[in-house]
């Protein structure tokens, strides 16, 4: 008999086995795509907080350089100002594990050899910055910035004007030394020679900016030592920058440059809302600690507050309001046998000053007396003095008002150098100054003025020309001057002329009785800015011109001669960057 057939149990197992194993692979893969998506999500997340980590410390290295710019005021770079710089204050969720700068070397002159200043000395120093970010989850990165943090210092210019420049010397005027104005230039002149480049980042007229005076006595030199004439020449003859850098180039060796060769700005960089006037006011208590590195009031070795309510109609006390209102940079108020040895004297309504119109009060300062007590200071020489003036005494002879001016006489011989003296008001020179044994020294005020050796105050109490005679200065000079309103080809332009470039240095004697009588000047003339207090207008008959024997003074070529507290044009290079730490 025949076994019946049955279904096969093996089979049935095999099925079960395999649907088990489909269901393992499935909740493996499950698992997987669950963790790569997990995974995933936690790379995007950490990509993401490294990331702003990274840009955190980017933006903190930026912070670094745009700081450095500030702090590179005098030329260099102190251990203080790379430890005072401070990471940024408007990165929320992040801090600064760690931020800093170090020098790389040793500054070094370069001479700069292309571009609008070319010829030009910047000093450089290379500076490595290292920023690194942390988030509030942990997250770190860093950046480290390798940077050439340059200056050119202001005072290498023969001539730099922060305003419109007006060139219309009537006498001769032999001028020597590099020509910039941050604004136009208006050039028309009898007789002038310009020995280097003249350069504006806008345009150049071959006229007058307070009326239409079209004068042919410009000459600019060429490479070749000769002299070509400035004639039918400006940006009006040639609007189009090509044609007007083709006509410049074959003329005068490309030595006039305009807009039309991009020329840059030359800008003293100041914290943010400082206008370049403060650069010469008094100390004040809320003054930050950036505008404190910029003024000269807190630069200065000597810093002297004069009020004028103090001082008694003789002026004796002079010395006990001087010992009252002056600080030395040790700290240490000078005492009165120190003060009253002549070196300072003061007199109410001195002499009639025709500009201003008004008699002037004089403090006067003896360099060669402050010269025989400088060996006194327990701190060393004074390199910068700044003075200023508070109160409004009701002390006035003349009944004109007070007006306070500082004075220097007797600086023939500057014996101690370098030396800077800075006032926010009206400062003179009486006589030669800085003539024997030259030394770097600096002039800074609201307005400069000239007084010649021959200048006597009991000859001046009333509107007079009493004839100059020849004077020797030698100083860089930083003042404000006083413009000429608007340009005459301006729509309803009412100009009021003032007194040009020629009259940036002022004066009060007559230079031209019958001949013309030289005035010398060496130096740097530098305006960043209008005059606040010496506001009167030129004009009238108060003094005739020179004989303008000026030009730059070609030791302030050397960094070493630059006078103490000159500013300067600060850039800030990136050098390479790379990802640190």
């Amino acid at each position: 008999m025949r076994e019946k057939s049955r279904p096969d149990r093996d089979e049935s197992g095999i099925a079960l086995i395999a649907t088990l194993i489909v269901l393992v692979l499935l909740a493996a893969l499950t698992a997987a795509i669950a963790f790569s998506t997990v995974t995933s999500v936690r790379a995007t997340g950490a990509a993401y907080h490294e990331s702003r980590a990274f840009y955190a410390a980017e933006a903190g290295a930026e912070h670094a350089m745009a700081q450095l710019a500030i702090r590179l005021k005098d030329g260099s770079l102190s251990d203080d100002d790379l430890a005072s710089l401070n990471p940024p204050s408007v990165m929320t969720g992040f801090s600064y594990p760690y931020y800093g700068a170090s020098k790389v070397g040793a500054p070094r002159q370069e001479t700069i050899s292309d571009g609008p200043h070319v010829g030009l000395y910047a000093l450089v120093q290379t500076v490595e910055i290292v920023s690194q970010a942390m988030d509030k989850a942990g997250t770190t990165d860093a950046v480290v910035l390798t940077t050439d943090a340059a200056v050119i210092p202001v005072f290498q210019f023969g001539v730099l004007y922060e305003k419109d420049l007006e060139l219309n010397n009537g006498p001769l005027m032999v001028f020597g030394g590099r020509v910039h104005s941050n604004g136009n230039i208006y050039i028309s002149a009898d007789s002038a020679l310009y020995d280097r480049d003249i350069t504006t980042p806008n345009e150049l007229y071959h006229d007058q900016k307070h009326s239409h005076d079209w004068e042919n006595g410009i000459w600019i030199k060429k490479s070749d030592g000769t002299y070509a004439i400035l004639d039918v020449f400006d940006s009006r003859f040639f609007p189009d920058p090509e044609s007007f850098k083709m006509e410049s180039c074959a003329r005068f060796d490309c030595k006039i440059r305009t807009n039309a060769f991009d020329v840059d700005s030359l800008k003293v960089p100041l914290p943010d809302g400082m206008d370049l006037i403060e650069l010469i006011l008094p100390r004040d208590a809320g003054d930050t600690e950036l505008e404190r590195e910029a003024k000269l009031s807190w630069l200065s070795d000597w810093y002297i507050e004069i009020d004028l309510n103090a001082i008694s109609a003789t002026g004796a006390d002079l010395c006990t309001v001087i010992n009252a209102g002056s600080v030395r940079s040790s700290g240490i108020t000078p005492s009165i046998p120190e003060c009253n040895n002549g070196i300072f004297t003061w007199t109410w309504d001195a002499f009639y000053d025709g500009r201003e119109v008004r008699f002037v009060d004089v403090l006067d300062i003896d360099v060669n007396k402050l010269g025989n007590w400088i060996g006194s200071f327990p701190d060393g020489n004074v390199r910068i003095l700044y003075v200023t003036f508070t109160g409004t005494s009701t002390h006035d002879p003349k009944g004109d008002g007070i007006f306070p001016i500082v004075r220097m006489k007797n600086g023939q011989k500057i014996t101690w150098g370098p030396f800077t003296v800075a006032t926010d008001h009206s400062l003179y020179t009486q006589g030669d100054y800085n003539s024997d044994e030259w030394k770097p020294a600096g002039l800074i005020g609201d307005a400069i003025n000239i007084l010649s050796n021959a200048w006597q105050d009991s000859d001046q109490q009333v509107l007079v020309e009493n004839p100059a005679s020849e004077t020797w200065v030698n100083a860089a000079i930083l003042a404000g001057h006083t413009p000429t309103n608007c340009d005459h080809e301006d729509v309803g332009c009412s100009p009021i002329y003032g007194g040009g470039f020629e009259n940036f240095q002022r004066f009060r004697e007559d230079w031209s009785p019958g001949s013309l009588i030289p005035y010398h000047y060496r130096g740097s003339l530098v305006s960043l800015s209008f005059s606040q207090i010496a506001v009167g207008p030129h004009g009238g008959h108060y003094y005739d011109p020179p004989y303008r024997d000026w030009a730059f003074d070609n030791q302030f070529d050397d960094p070493s001669n630059l006078p103490p507290g000159t500013p300067t044009v600060s850039y800030i290079f990136q050098v390479s960057f790379r990802p640190g730490m």
